[in-house]
């Protein structure tokens, strides 16, 4: 239920940005995107729906806040099941281009992240799983949008997320990741 009402949300979200036609100048265009984010590290495979929303401050700066929200791992853990490890995020963007509906650009993000394991090997008796926890998170990005029409445009993001998680059970345990996002 509560994944219902949270990507229902995104989506309405969504729908309320619009893509541009006019590609002059993007100052003033507020970005909305829907997609699947995948994440992959040594201790974490994982998938996401994410969402974000951008404004763009003059054509070559935009600042963007982004939601990610923990649907599933693709591939099982030696050491524990990850339950939650939701994230929201905010940084800024610099756009190379101008001029063009192909938007290329980087950016820097600082955030949490919403972090809970279940320890596969716990002691007899111990609790068998952690409190969700936050997180301290950085990410970098590369990416572009594709502005094809006044209501829709496409986009692509490769990163690197960094990410440590703290706890009793898992101290400096690091769930850093290789991101791709698209949308």
């Amino acid at each position: 239920m509560v994944k219902a009402v949270i990507i229902s949300t995104l989506v309405l979200i969504a729908s309320l940005g619009q893509a541009q036609t006019n590609t002059e100048s993007r100052t003033g265009l507020l970005r909305s995107g829907l997609g699947l984010k995948l994440g992959n590290s040594a201790a974490l495979s994982s998938f996401y729906g994410s969402g974000d929303l951008e404004y763009y401050i003059d054509h070559r700066v935009s600042i963007e806040g982004e939601t990610n929200y923990y649907l599933g791992s693709l591939k099982d853990s030696m050491n524990y099941n990850v339950l939650n490890n939701h994230s929201l995020l905010a940084g800024a963007n610099y756009h190379f281009s101008k001029r063009s509906g192909f938007d290329p650009y980087t950016g820097v993000k600082v955030g949490v992240g919403f972090t809970e394991l279940d320890p596969l090997n716990h002691e007899p008796g111990a609790p068998c799983y952690e409190e969700l926890q936050v997180d301290p998170i950085v990410a970098v990005q590369l990416g572009f949008n594709y502005f094809t029409d006044k209501y829709f445009h496409m986009f692509m993001e490769g990163g690197y997320v960094f990410q440590t998680h703290n706890t009793a059970a898992n101290p400096g345990l690091k769930l850093n990741e290789i991101s791709f996002k698209f949308g």
